[in-house]
C-alpha cells in the first residue's frame, strides 16, 4: 500500500535494516536500546557514502521517503 501512496518512480525509498526482532513495550514504541539501534541503523544509511541502496543525489532529484514497517516485534 506505501509504495502505491509513494512511488519509487517519484520517492527515494531507504532499504529496510536487516531482519530482527524488534521489541516493543507497547506494541508501537520501541524498547531505549532497540531504538537506539534503529536510530544509528538510519543515521549509518542516510551518511553513508557507499552505494547501499540509497542515494542522496536521488533523494534531491525525488522526494525522500521513510516508511518504516517493522513486524517482526514483540511486546
Amino acid at each position: 500500500m506505501a509504495k502505491k501512496l509513494f512511488p519509487p518512480e517519484r520517492f527515494e525509498w531507504l532499504p529496510p535494516p536487516k531482519e530482527r526482532e524488534w521489541r516493543t513495550n507497547d506494541g508501537v514504541h520501541l524498547i531505549r536500546s532497540d531504538a537506539r539501534d534503529f536510530a544509528e541503523f538510519l543515521r549509518d544509511k542516510l551518511l553513508s557514502t557507499d552505494s547501499g541502496g540509497f542515494s542522496w543525489h536521488r533523494a534531491y532529484k525525488k522526494k525522500l521517503v521513510i516508511y518504516i514497517e517493522l513486524w517482526n516485534t514483540t511486546k
